[in-house]
C-alpha cells in the first residue's frame, strides 16, 4: 500500500508512516521523524498552528493560576488585594526532599573544586585582576523581594547545578583575590565547609534545607544572575514603584503551593502560608 504524507511533503523511503499517529493540525500520517519531533507533520503552515496554540494554551493556564494567586491574596490579606499598591507574582514550586549528601557526590565536587582552584592559580599570573561579581540590579527593597520569591520556590532552578554548581576559575579567582590572596587551601576549605550533610534531592551540592548555602560571592555568575519568568516578571511590577508590597506565590502544574507576602521594603509580612492552611480552603 502507498504511504500517503501531508501535502508539500516528499514521500521518501526515509520516512515510513509512525504507525497510527496524526498531525495534530492536518490530521496526515506522521512519519517516524515526524512523530519524535512532536505532534505535527512538517508542513510549516502546521508547525506554526500548533505554535500558537501550545503558547496560547500557557496563556490561559498562567491567567488562570494568577486569578487562584489573586483570590487567594483577598482571603489571606484583604488589606493588599490591591493592584496599585501590590503586585502578584506566581514562581515555580520545588517540592523535592532533602536526602544525605553522599559521599561519592561529595568526592566528585572535593576534585573538580581543585581543578577549578588550579585552573583559577594560573589565569591570576596575569596582570588583569579577576572581574567582580556581578552588581546587584535593582534598590535594595527590590532585590529583598526577590530574594524572598526565591525563597518560596525554594529553587526549583537549582537542580541544574548538579555536582558541579556552575562554578567557573573565573569565579575561584575572585574569591581568591578577594578573601584569601595567593592561599589556596584557604579557598578550597571555604567552599567545602558550604558542604552540608542534607541537600535537596537531585539537585545541586549547595541547595540545603534555607536554600544556596553559599555567600552570594561565592556563587556562580550565572546562579547570581539568572531569573525565571516570575522572578523577571516580578521585578518588572516593581519597577519605579517604591514601596510596592508583593504576594508571592508558589506553583506546580497549576497548583497553588504556598505564598508569602512582601512589604514594600522587602520583609516578609508574616510566616510563608501554604495551601491547606489557606482561609476557606480545606
Amino acid at each position: 500500500m502507498a504511504e500517503r504524507h501531508a501535502p508539500g511533503v516528499t514521500p521518501t523511503a526515509f520516512h515510513p508512516i509512525a504507525g497510527n499517529r496524526q498531525c495534530a493540525v492536518c490530521a496526515a500520517p506522521l512519519s517516524v521523524h515526524e512523530a519524535v519531533r512532536g505532534v505535527t507533520c512538517d508542513r510549516p503552515a502546521c508547525r506554526y498552528t500548533q505554535l500558537r496554540r501550545d503558547v496560547d494554551r500557557q496563556a490561559k493556564a498562567r491567567a488562570a493560576v494568577d486569578a487562584k494567586a489573586w483570590q487567594w491574596l483577598t482571603e489571606l490579606a484583604p488589606q493588599c488585594a490591591d493592584e496599585s499598591t501590590t503586585v502578584v507574582a506566581v514562581v515555580p514550586s520545588n517540592d523535592r526532599r532533602l536526602v544525605p549528601l553522599s559521599a561519592e557526590r561529595r568526592s566528585l565536587f572535593e576534585q573538580r573544586l581543585s581543578d577549578l582552584v588550579d585552573a583559577a592559580f594560573e589565569q591570576l599570573t596575569d596582570a588583569d585582576p579577576p572581574d567582580p561579581a556581578p552588581a546587584l540590579r535593582e534598590p535594595e527593597a527590590v532585590t529583598a523581594t526577590l530574594l524572598q520569591a526565591c525563597a518560596t520556590c525554594r529553587g526549583q532552578c537549582c537542580w541544574q547545578g548538579g555536582d558541579h554548581a556552575f562554578l567557573q576559575p573565573e569565579t575561584i579567582g575572585r574569591v581568591l583575590s578577594d578573601r584569601a590572596p595567593g592561599d589556596r587551601e584557604a579557598v578550597v576549605g571555604a567552599y567545602l565547609d558550604c558542604l552540608g550533610d542534607r541537600v535537596v534531592e537531585d539537585s545541586c551540592v549547595y541547595h540545603g534545607p534555607g536554600g544556596c548555602r553559599l555567600e552570594r560571592d561565592m556563587r556562580s555568575d550565572l546562579c547570581n544572575a539568572f531569573r525565571c519568568h516570575g522572578l523577571n516578571a516580578l521585578a518588572h511590577g516593581l519597577d519605579g514603584r517604591p514601596g510596592t508590597a508583593a504576594f508571592v506565590v508558589a506553583e506546580a502544574d497549576g497548583e497553588l503551593r504556598r505564598a508569602r507576602v512582601v512589604a514594600g521594603d522587602g520583609a516578609p509580612m508574616g510566616p510563608e502560608v501554604f495551601v491547606d492552611r489557606c482561609v476557606g480552603r480545606d
